[in-house]
């Protein structure tokens, strides 16, 4: 709701950089404490990729039934945020690679699609997916925009958050599991 109702600058401020802030703290808070003292690192590991996982299976199935653009980034960003989340959780380089790079990608491509929201709504006066039908024909180099956008935000190969992605994966190789639900989202 924060994000449907706040001005699209502060949106695009949320989702690239102080969403994903918190991440690091759960990175640093975990590497710091519960890392080498307790030896815990099996179980809060699994607990963050758990979390992690049912977060972006969440996040991609609410952006999937939004028809409100901000909405349905918000989401989008929560999805992401849980992917990222889960390569924290598999306690290793690559996982924390993957999420970093994850992170930065996500970042740039999530805040420039709300952007490009702002613009629809600037010049269209709308959000509303259904209001919006075929109302912006003037502006097909926005639809290009924000294709690209979503393209890179769904990781095909060598474009956005495919790296990110792929280095998550080779760091979930003893569970199975992971790599396919994370995709999924």
């Amino acid at each position: 709701d924060a994000y449907a109702v706040a001005p699209v600058p502060v949106c695009a401020l949320f989702a690239a950089a102080m969403t994903d802030v918190g991440l690091l703290g759960v990175a640093r808070v975990y590497y710091t404490v519960f890392a080498a003292p307790f030896g815990h690192a099996v179980a809060i590991g699994d607990l963050l990729l758990a979390l992690g996982t049912a977060t972006a299976l969440l996040g991609g199935v609410m952006a999937l039934l939004q028809r409100h653009l901000k909405r349905m980034l918000a989401y989008s960003v929560i999805c992401h945020v849980g992917i990222m989340l889960a390569g924290i959780g598999l306690i290793g380089a690559k996982g924390l690679a993957g999420a970093a790079d994850l992170l930065l990608a996500h970042g740039l491509l999530t805040a420039g699609m709300f952007l490009a929201t702002g613009i629809c709504l600037g010049v269209l006066r709308s959000v509303d997916e259904l209001h919006l039908h075929r109302r912006g024909r003037r502006l097909r180099w926005l639809a290009a925009f924000w294709f690209a956008g979503a393209l890179g935000l769904a990781g095909p190969p060598y474009i956005g958050t495919y790296l990110g992605h792929s280095l998550i994966d080779d760091a979930a190789a003893g569970r199975a599991w992971a790599p396919p639900l994370l995709w999924i989202a």
